[in-house]
């Protein structure tokens, strides 16, 4: 298999197992092997970023008629819809299982476990509720729409891209198999590399889109701290999360890394929206 087509299925596997959108090739291509599948993280800040500039412009559109609150919900409810509630379900089951286990096997166990019980719903729920808040408080009009799209956008970059901060400083559980271990395996430097380079089209889209709408050069710096601040915090968020996880159970699952992914959007859009006096 040649070096583009290899690339070209791992892509396509990050998509599908990002979300539900049909694509040709990827692991379910005949022939597709571990390689391709561990290869594919390399690519979840892209495909996050154009996921994520979906729900943006389904939240900039829904502006146009309803509240930016129920326009938020309403995008995210599309965006659960199209990756079937992927991270969703990793923030309720993390929530179960650090919330209500006592001992490395309560929380292993738990996390194994599909039904949601109250620690998931609730922190499923403060999950939801506080990144539509701070997505509706994004405020639309005809001059930034494609600013705010381009700033939903860059959380969802940021976020994939914090698995692979997750997944270079710490090891995955041992003696547990799973999506995880196939998707997410080694994650060597030059990967981390080449997932960060992934990260910039997003970054770049983001700050040409400043540079092509700012009043003033004010606005422009403030955009770009923002976007500095955000990935570094993300970054820091998501590396605690996983000591944490090591600390409780020896390592990382599916689950904590999908969980980590959120806590990364969450922490891009609380310093996105954060005021900056002049």
């Amino acid at each position: 298999m040649s070096r583009w087509l290899f690339e070209w299925h791992a892509c396509m596997s990050a998509i599908q197992f990002l979300t539900r959108i049909p694509v040709p090739g990827g692991m379910h291509q005949p022939g597709a092997d571990l390689a391709i599948l561990q290869h594919s993280i390399i690519y979840y800040p892209l495909v996050g970023g154009l996921l994520a500039l979906l729900t943006g412009t389904i939240y900039g559109l829904a502006c146009l008629v309803w509240i930016p609150l129920v326009a938020a919900l309403l995008a995210l409810a599309f965006e659960a819809f199209t990756t079937g509630g992927f991270h969703e379900d990793a923030v309720a089951d993390s929530c179960d299982a650090f919330g209500g286990g006592w001992t490395r096997d309560d929380i292993l166990r738990i996390l194994k476990d599909s039904r949601v019980g109250s620690y998931g719903a609730l922190g499923l729920i403060l999950a939801i509720g506080l990144r539509a808040s701070l997505i509706s408080s994004l405020v639309v009009t005809p001059e930034n729409l494609l600013l705010v799209v381009a700033l939903v956008a860059s959380s969802g970059a940021i976020g994939r891209w914090t698995i692979l901060v997750m997944r270079i400083a710490y090891p995955l559980v041992s003696g547990r198999d799973g999506l995880s271990k196939d998707i997410a395996g080694d994650v060597r430097p030059g990967m981390f590399l080449a997932g960060t380079l992934w990260l910039l089209p997003t970054l770049i889209f983001v700050l040409t889109v400043t540079l092509a709408t700012a009043a003033d050069r004010w606005e422009v710096m403030v955009i770009s701290v923002k976007l500095a601040g955000a990935v570094s915090l993300s970054a820091l968020c998501g590396w605690l999360w996983g000591r944490f996880a090591v600390q409780k159970i020896g390592g990382l699952t599916g689950d904590v890394l999908g969980c980590g992914c959120y806590l990364g959007q969450i922490m891009t859009l609380l310093v996105l929206t954060f005021t900056i006096p002049r």
